[in-house]
C-alpha cells in the first residue's frame, strides 16, 4: 500500500499506521448522550420520529378518490387543505406548515411525489404519504416547544 506521496514520503508513515487505525476506532464509538432535560426530550422525541422509528398517527394526509392512482401533477389546494396528485385523487388533510416543510431546499412531500410523476402509486407509497405527513406535523409541532423552551431559557 503506498498511501499519499509527500516530501517526507509515503502517508501515514508505516510506525503511525496502527495510531491512525486505532484513533479511527475511539471516533466511531457511541457516545453517551448527555443527561436529558425537558427540552432534551423534546428534540429526542423529535428526532426519533424524523427518523421514522416512530410514525405518530395524527390521522393526516388519508388518500381519498377514485382513478387511476397515477401522479400528473402534485399541488396543494389552500381552501381544501389537500394535495391532489390527479383531477380526482388526493390527500387530505394536510396542513400548510407540512407542504411547505423543507429540508435542504426542497419541499419534502412534493418532492416524493414528483419522483413519482407518470406513474401509479402503489399501496406502500400511499403509506409512505401518510407517515411522512404524520413525521412532518409531529416534527414541526416539536420545533415550535423546542424554539420556545430556547427563547425562554436564553430569553430571547
Amino acid at each position: 500500500m503506498l498511501g499519499r506521496l509527500s516530501l517526507c514520503g509515503a502517508w501515514p508513515p508505516q510506525s503511525n499506521q496502527e495510531s491512525v487505525r486505532k484513533l479511527e476506532e475511539s471516533l466511531r464509538g457511541d457516545f453517551e448522550p448527555p443527561p436529558l432535560t425537558r427540552q432534551g426530550m423534546l428534540g429526542r422525541k423529535t428526532r426519533g420520529s424524523a427518523l421514522i422509528k416512530t410514525v405518530p398517527n395524527l390521522h393526516l394526509a388519508r388518500y381519498h378518490g377514485q382513478g387511476s392512482h397515477v401522479v400528473q401533477k402534485p399541488r396543494w389546494s389552500a381552501t381544501e387543505g389537500a394535495v391532489y396528485i390527479n383531477h380526482s385523487q388526493y390527500f387530505a388533510p394536510i396542513p400548510s406548515d407540512v407542504w411547505e416543510f423543507r429540508i435542504g431546499g426542497y419541499q419534502v412531500l412534493m418532492s416524493y411525489l414528483k419522483t413519482r410523476k407518470g406513474r401509479a402509486l402503489s399501496l406502500d407509497e400511499i403509506t409512505n404519504v401518510m407517515s411522512i405527513s404524520n413525521v412532518l406535523s409531529y416534527t414541526t409541532e416539536h420545533l415550535k416547544k423546542i424554539q420556545s423552551a430556547y427563547a425562554s431559557a436564553f430569553q430571547f
